[in-house]
């Protein structure tokens, strides 16, 4: 495929997200402000993926209050050909590329109050959090450079949750850590 062909595939897949996006009136949020548009819809794959950007392959994760063993914790593997920014509300900014698939679908079973979730890797990472309600959390440096860390309330449903790389074209290894523990760090991810 030329590099031509590959860039209008990915500037047409930009539009149609922005342009979903705009019609669904989409929320931001940190808070606990009721969103009034529903969760946007997954993102369509596109094909082919260049090798060096294969998204990691999807995991699924279930967790309820007081889960066990605390941090819950999944390897994976950071960046994509998507720029987060293009899924980020119209009020918000997300940073990095992301997979064309969430690297962990997390369901929670009951709600989860103060659930953190956590990046580690030697690399710069983002993070972007698509939960159930609506609202989309994105983080860059806030578990300390170079890692990511969003912190909400969880509702019961299912969650999309993005592992970015800061720097196009890289495709980090990454742990992902989910916890209720408020002290721990990035860092002490096993």
């Amino acid at each position: 495929m030329s590099t031509l062909s590959f860039s209008l595939r990915h500037l047409v897949l930009g539009t149609s997200i922005a342009m979903a996006i705009g019609t669904a009136g989409c929320c931001m949020g940190g808070g606990s402000s009721t969103p009034s548009a529903p969760i946007l819809p997954p993102i369509a794959p596109i094909a082919p993926v260049a090798p060096a950007m294969a998204p990691a392959a999807m995991q699924a994760v279930t967790l309820a209050a007081g889960f066990m063993p605390d941090p819950n914790v999944v390897t994976t593997t950071a960046g994509g050909p998507i720029s987060a920014s293009t899924l980020a509300p119209p009020d918000g900014y997300c940073a990095g590329s992301i997979g064309v698939t969430p690297n962990v679908t997390l369901t929670t079973t009951t709600p989860i109050t103060g659930l953190r979730v956590l990046v580690r890797s030697t690399e710069d990472t983002t993070l972007m959090v698509r939960l159930s309600d609506g609202r989309v959390l994105c983080d860059d440096d806030g578990g300390g450079y170079p890692n990511p860390m969003v912190q909400a309330d969880f509702p019961a449903g299912v969650h999309q949750i993005y592992v970015g790389s800061f720097h196009t074209d890289e495709t980090p290894a990454a742990t992902l850590g989910f916890t209720e523990l408020a002290t721990l760090t990035n860092d002490q991810l096993p």
